[in-house]
């Protein structure tokens, strides 16, 4: 249980076309960024997506044009990421990021945002829907 806001996204990694991939990442569409393999650049765009969407929520705002996802720049910091607050006089926040392997065609990506006196996220306990439900209704 976080003290502190934070921002939790769940992703599945679904096939997604080259085009639309370097349209959200804000890249030209002829060329692929860095040289990435297709599926190199998925695996980056999910990454990217999972990062920004936990951000968007940690900071309590939505999706819209004022914070497009090509403007997004998480800085690499060791095993995490750091992105400024868009609040003034508000701390950084850290945002850590994993796949997920399950048993399914697809894997999934996860991230957390944080702020950085939070403890970072040693472990994740994935539920099932009824299971997930059951420990809701116990909270009421």
């Amino acid at each position: 249980m976080a003290e502190h806001p934070i921002g939790i996204d769940v992703e599945r990694c679904d096939p997604i076309d080259a085009a639309s991939v370097r349209l959200l990442l804000g890249t030209p569409a002829e060329t692929a960024p860095n040289g990435r393999t297709p599926e190199e650049e998925l695996r980056f765009f999910y990454a990217r997506w999972t990062m920004f969407e936990s951000w968007l929520k940690a900071e309590g705002t939505g999706l819209h044009e004022n914070h497009p996802l090509s403007a997004f720049a998480p800085e690499p910091d060791g095993a995490c990421f750091r992105v400024d607050s868009l609040k003034k006089d508000s701390p950084p926040w850290v945002i850590e990021t994993t796949e997920i392997e399950l048993p399914e065609p697809t894997g999934y990506r996860f991230a957390l945002c944080r702020r950085p006196q939070e403890s970072p996220a040693s472990e994740i306990e994935l539920l099932n829907g009824d299971e997930l439900v059951r420990r809701f209704l116990m909270l009421l």
